[in-house]
């Protein structure tokens, strides 16, 4: 909007009137000059405008890598993982169906015991034969074991008990004597005269006969051996 005045000379001048407060079209506002130590101007946007091709917006940045920088709390960051990887050469199941075979065994899945070439010392149950009563006249085989303890019940009248040992079975026959582990204990003797329990000594790894003598009784023996 312009205003036509005459200047000093009598000619009509047009000159701008101030525009109205407030917003107005371009061509209806007079250019604006910034100084050049004018300090920031507050700007009001309806809108940005639109990003380059291929920048990343929000709910678009899956399968990018991220650096984590910074200082944390705790030295060992937990995580969770469904499975992790086992080093070259570590266990697993599979390796543990097979183990090696021990020397002078046969099963092929025996279990070798780690040491030093003299050998380790291993701690086994002793091999002990079940309890048996054993039958006066009768060699029994007790070949495989190294002791054998007999327990003597029922036995009176002045009757006794004495054993016999053999190589074979069959063969012929030596006097064993007998250890008396109760009553009298530490006794040694060749013939058993009262109940009780007996090592029979040299009865390891051989055939041995139990024999009753008189008729005032029927004694039982019974016998276990260990190795």
């Amino acid at each position: 909007m312009t205003l036509a005045v005459k200047d000093a000379n009598g000619v009509i001048q047009t000159i701008p009137t101030p525009n109205a407060n407030g917003q107005a079209p371009s061509a209806a506002s007079a250019p604006v000059v910034i100084a050049s130590d004018q300090s920031a101007v507050p700007v009001s946007l309806a809108a940005l405008p639109a990003l380059p091709a291929g920048a990343n917006v929000i709910g678009s940045i899956a399968n990018t890598t991220f650096g984590v920088t910074g200082t944390f709390w705790q030295a060992t960051q937990p995580i969770s993982a469904a499975s992790l990887p086992l080093p070259a050469g570590a266990a697993t199941a599979a390796n543990q169906t097979a183990p090696q075979s021990s020397p002078g065994v046969s099963a092929a899945t025996a279990l070798t015991i780690q040491g030093s070439a003299a050998g380790v010392p291993v701690q086994v149950q002793e091999p002990r034969s079940a309890p048996a009563v054993l039958t006066t006249g009768t060699a029994h085989d007790y070949t495989a074991y190294g002791a054998l303890r007999v327990q003597v019940d029922s036995l009176s009248g002045g009757d006794s008990i004495s054993f016999a040992g053999s190589v074979a079975s069959g063969g012929a026959t030596y006097a064993l004597e007998v250890l008396s582990l109760s009553g009298t204990y530490g006794t040694t003797t060749a013939t058993i005269t009262a109940n009780g329990i007996f090592l029979v000594l040299g009865g390891a790894g051989l055939f041995v006969t139990p024999t009753h003598t008189g008729v005032a009784s029927t004694p039982v023996i019974t016998a276990s051996a260990s190795q």
